[in-house]
């Protein structure tokens, strides 16, 4: 004998039933927000004031490492009396120093550079100066009339002035860091004190 089928009320109501009974879970959890708590006007001026001594304190060391440095130069060139002060100064702060991955020069490449400043020297001013490859053949003439001797001496000068050019495009002007950084820390005590002043107006 078929089963009665209930009425279509009870269905819904053990719908609901069903329902009712089962808790619904969130698909992923959710990070709860915290509350992010702003720092007042005094706590930021108070941060910002701490950052600036920080900055003077930073270049002061450095300064006073500078002057350490130069101290020690001089104990240098005292012991090295064939070097100069600026020349042990310049390699204490490693300033000529050339990049591993530069290109090395060729005596060639030196030997066309000074060839073409001389060719060019014998110009009369306002006249167009020569061009590589309008002389290249003759230059190149030379280079094989020349022994092995004669192509170093010819091209040790230029090849350390090329070097130099290289080496100032990377590091720029040489300059004694010490003084610089006396300067660049009277002007961070200038900007600080100015700062104070604008902020306590």
């Amino acid at each position: 004998m078929a089963r009665k089928k209930a009425p279509a009320f009870e269905r819904l109501l053990n719908v609901a039933r069903k329902a009712g009974s089962v808790t619904r879970k969130p698909h992923r959890m959710r990070t709860k927000r915290i509350a992010v708590v702003k720092p007042t006007a005094a706590e930021m001026l108070a941060k910002k004031l701490q950052r600036c001594e920080r900055k003077v304190s930073y270049k002061t060391t450095i300064g006073e490492a500078h002057q350490k440095l130069e101290e020690l130069a001089d104990e240098i060139q005292a012991k090295f009396k064939n070097f100069g002060l600026d020349r042990v100064l310049t390699d204490v702060f490693q300033l000529r120093r050339l990049k591993d991955s530069s290109r090395k020069v060729s005596r060639y490449a030196a030997f066309t550079s000074s060839q073409m400043r001389i060719l060019n020297a014998e110009i009369p001013e306002g006249q167009p100066r020569q061009k590589v490859n309008k002389v290249s053949k003759i230059i190149a003439d030379r280079w094989k009339g020349m022994t092995e001797e004669e192509r170093v001496a010819a091209t040790e000068e230029e090849m350390a002035a090329i070097y130099e050019r290289r080496e100032g495009k990377e590091v720029g002007t040489w300059h004694n860091a010490d003084i610089v950084a006396s300067h660049d820390t009277s002007m961070t005590v200038s900007r600080v004190k100015e700062e104070l002043q604008r902020l306590n107006a």
